[in-house]
């Protein structure tokens, strides 16, 4: 397995929802992405990518909640995200 260090420091408020929205927001058009190119080839949405467009919104709503409180409340942020590659057969 091969880990990557995506995100690893202490942030402001609006420097993480520039970094975290846009990484959000890149999954989403993804997704997006993929599902309109299953309807226009199989003529139906990917069932996968329709689920996590609304998982990711979900999340993304209640990251921008998060982050707007630690702005109310002057607070920096810690974040450190990992990535984790396996390959399979």
């Amino acid at each position: 397995m091969n880990r990557f260090q995506l995100i690893e420091g202490e942030f402001t408020p609006a420097e993480a929802k520039e970094i975290l929205l846009n990484l959000f927001g890149h999954k989403i058009q993804f997704h997006n992405l993929k599902s309109f190119a299953s309807e226009e080839i199989l003529g139906q949405k990917d069932k996968h990518s329709t689920l996590r467009v609304k998982q990711l919104n979900a999340m993304r709503d209640e990251l921008i909640d998060l982050l707007d409180h630690s702005a109310k409340n002057n607070r920096k942020m810690v974040i450190n995200s990992v990535i984790k590659i396996q390959t399979i057969d």
